[in-house]
């Protein structure tokens, strides 16, 4: 994708060819010398897994940061922002994405973000209090709307993935996650030029008047049965009548796909629908798990992991996995 970042490039590649010729100018008769290219990036950190506290809009934000063993802060490498649902958390969306373990495997850098508003949410036998994010324009999960002084989050995760890039080599910039991670990723795509590419899982929305600053690419994960933002829409307020596949057809037509939708069969349980010949050679991809719950792809049994919310969030398909077709996006942008 040409974007800011190769924009960038391209501007400190003209600086650095201008400031050669004027050198060879300076020296005349001086015979051509051969200088060696230094490497894109030269960031080094180190690896591993930590905790970290963020300054955005007056308040101390939570993340987690994982950078792979593999990370050698000389070459660009994806970064996946990966947001929880929710009640959730940063710790528990690592956890039962299990993105780390695909982080391990490909060499891509990790973010997991708190949210600013807290909520309980159930009816007290089967309830969880954790981070709801404040989704402009949209309800919050028990049908309220935000404070207009509660915490800015698209300014928060734009901020985060600024400061990211300024530490560590990074090339594409990935919004995803689950449930409200996924309808907050939806949104980025429209709201924000930092994410080259959203991957919604159980959370993909079109919003109303979305119109991105960029081409961006799609890949979202919905499952029929999902309780919790029902596949053929209705459901609470912050989910709206739209159903997935129309959500994923308005992206396709925001962008100007001219091909699709496609349907194939990849599993005995999963299908893809895609469209392409989209603006800037994105594309837009849903995976429609027959049976599904309100769960990620490939991850941890999200019913084992909360038994007690096992008729909720339903099956937790193993036949495709979200990490490794999201990372297989990301590499390709």
């Amino acid at each position: 994708m040409v974007g800011r970042r190769l924009a960038a490039g391209l501007a400190l590649a003209t600086i650095v060819a201008g400031g050669a010729a004027g050198c060879a100018d300076d020296d005349e008769g001086s015979s051509a010398t051969t200088t060696t290219a230094a490497p894109s990036c030269d960031r080094p950190a180190a690896a591993g897994l930590t905790e970290r506290t963020f300054e955005s809009g007056g308040l101390t934000r939570t993340y987690l940061l994982y950078v792979p063993g593999s990370y050698t802060g000389t070459e660009e490498v994806p970064l996946v922002v990966n947001l929880h649902g929710s009640g959730s958390s940063a710790e528990e969306q690592l956890a039962g994405s299990e993105l780390q373990e695909v982080a391990d495997e490909h060499g891509f850098v990790v973010i997991a973000a708190d949210a600013g508003i807290t909520q309980q949410l159930g009816d007290g036998t089967a309830s969880v209090t954790g981070g709801v994010w404040n989704i402009p324009g949209v309800v919050l999960t028990d049908g309220s709307t935000a404070d207009p002084n509660a915490p800015d989050d698209v300014a928060f995760l734009e901020q985060l993935v600024d400061a990211t890039e300024a530490e560590l080599c990074i090339s594409a910039v990935v919004a995803t996650g689950t449930s409200g991670g996924g309808r907050m990723s939806s949104n980025l795509g429209c709201l924000s030029d930092r994410f080259d590419v959203i991957a919604p899982v159980a959370g993909i929305r079109h919003p109303e008047g979305c119109a991105p600053s960029q081409p961006v690419e799609v890949v979202a994960f919905h499952g029929t049965d999902d309780k919790v933002n029902p596949f053929a829409g209705g459901g609470p307020a912050y989910w709206g009548a739209q159903t997935v596949p129309e959500a994923a057809a308005a992206w396709a037509a925001t962008q100007g796909c001219t091909d699709g939708p496609v349907e194939e069969e990849v599993s005995a349980s999963v299908t893809r629908t895609s469209w392409s010949g989209c603006t800037g050679g994105v594309g837009v991809t849903l995976y429609t798990i027959a049976g599904g719950g309100h769960t990620w792809p490939g991850g941890a049994d999200a019913s084992a992991a909360r038994p007690e919310l096992a008729a909720i969030i339903g099956t937790t398909t193993q036949e495709i996995d979200a990490g490794q077709l999201i990372w297989a996006v990301a590499s390709a942008r």
